[in-house]
């Protein structure tokens, strides 16, 4: 994936962040994504801008993890924020070999890090104009989707490469109707979920913060969903797989929650 990977790296350096001359960007990778990284500074040095680089191995951190006290992960978080805070730009990218490699981490240190390092890294990400988040195809990815890895990764390129330019006229019909609605009700097998989307802006999200990216998004009112959802993709959470979710709301509000083990 050498010449897509170039041209993932050119989309996100002049498109998703637009990146000028003099601007400082930190690249941060959790896992092994060293082909795309090469690509990504190579580009980032054309564009005239300055590139810095974090890297996590994921069974390091977890080394790490095995002997942090709550306030050791807090100075972790301190140190990073600071380099973030001094950049103009972002890039994150997750690669996962194994996506149950989390599973064996001590779990309350795990949610001192999510607590705070992840949560307080992302809320000062997202304050920046210009970042983009990515996943990179792996093996591990392939296998949890039942599809091979030279066939995750044709979808992933064409994904990523897609004419996010060309989106926003092919998005217009629905932000239009989106924007002249005022109640949702989705209903499928298990789910019947109603909620006002009065005053509620729509955002196309064309490249500009996600790869691969592509919906088109609104929010409920505060305090107006009612009824219940059921999401029958599986999703990897902190080394945990969980299966056929589903919550119902009253009154905005989460009343109840389950889950296949």
């Amino acid at each position: 994936m050498k010449e897509e990977f170039k041209r993932i790296a050119d989309t996100i350096v002049s498109h998703s962040l637009r990146l000028r001359p003099g601007e400082k960007v930190v690249v941060k990778v959790r896992g092994d994504a060293a082909d795309l990284t090469e690509s990504l500074i190579a580009r980032i040095y054309e564009a005239g801008a300055v590139p810095f680089l974090q890297t996590t191995d994921v069974e390091e951190l977890k080394w790490l993890l095995a002997g942090a006290s709550e306030e050791q992960i807090r100075q972790w978080a301190e140190h990073d924020l600071g380099l973030v805070e001094a950049m103009d730009a972002y890039i994150g990218i997750h690669s996962e070999a194994n996506t149950f490699e989390m599973e064996d981490a001590d779990q309350t240190r795990y949610g001192y890090y999510v607590k705070h390092y992840l949560q307080p890294l992302t809320m000062t990400m997202a304050s920046k104009p210009k970042w983009v988040l990515l996943r990179y195809p792996t093996p591990g990815m392939a296998q949890q989707a039942g599809i091979g890895t030279s066939k995750l990764r044709q979808i992933y390129a064409s994904s990523c490469l897609m004419d996010y330019g060309g989106l926003q006229e092919k998005a217009e019909p629905l932000r239009k109707l989106l924007g002249r609605t005022s109640r949702i009700r989705i209903v499928s097998p298990g789910t019947d979920l109603s909620f006002s989307v009065k005053g509620v802006p729509s955002f196309l999200c064309d490249g500009r913060y996600n790869l691969p990216d592509g919906e088109l998004f609104t929010a409920p009112v505060a305090g107006s969903a009612e009824g219940r959802i059921t999401f029958n993709v599986p999703t990897s959470c902190m080394g945990k797989t969980f299966d056929s979710v589903a919550l119902t709301f009253r009154q905005g509000k989460v009343t109840e929650w389950s889950a296949d083990d």
